[in-house]
């Protein structure tokens, strides 16, 4: 089954929210604040040009740990041109260290346009008041430094 994962709200939009979705109806949320927050301590390491692309990664991989079966392919929006090696590498990096183990083929990137379903969800609550499903900080420093 293919399953298409897109993102409202850009992780270096530090101001606002971030809200990553897949077409099955999973959502996370991640604050403005919690991402201030990880952006400083990216800065405090002398590796702010990753900041965008591991946290993003990180939070596609936490979506796709949400529906994983070896039966489904992984389809992300192109957020981030040029960058796609990068991103795929570190998602399946971070799929590793939370016991997930897809093939390579599995996840690429890809325009899914606006009609796409994890586009309209991560829309929709990303200007949705309130944050049921809101990630940790805690929890994506765990898999970043585990």
């Amino acid at each position: 089954m293919r399953i298409e994962i897109d993102q409202s709200g850009k992780v270096e939009a530090t101001a606002i929210k971030t809200v990553i979705a897949d077409s099955k109806g999973h959502y996370i949320t991640f604050s403005a604040v919690d991402k201030q927050s990880l952006q400083h301590i990216y800065r405090l390491a002398n590796r702010p040009r990753m900041f965008v692309y591991e946290v993003f990664s990180v939070l596609v991989a936490i979506i796709i740990k949400q529906t994983y079966s070896p039966e489904n392919s992984y389809t992300i929006d192109t957020e981030y041109l040029h960058q796609d090696d990068l991103i795929i590498n570190l998602i399946l990096q971070y799929l590793k260290k939370m016991k997930i183990y897809p093939d390579k083929d599995y996840v690429s990137i890809s325009q899914i346009g606006k009609k796409s379903e994890a586009h309209k969800l991560a829309y929709l609550k990303y200007k949705t008041r309130g944050h049921p499903k809101k990630i940790k900080i805690d929890k994506i420093l765990k898999i970043l430094l585990q």
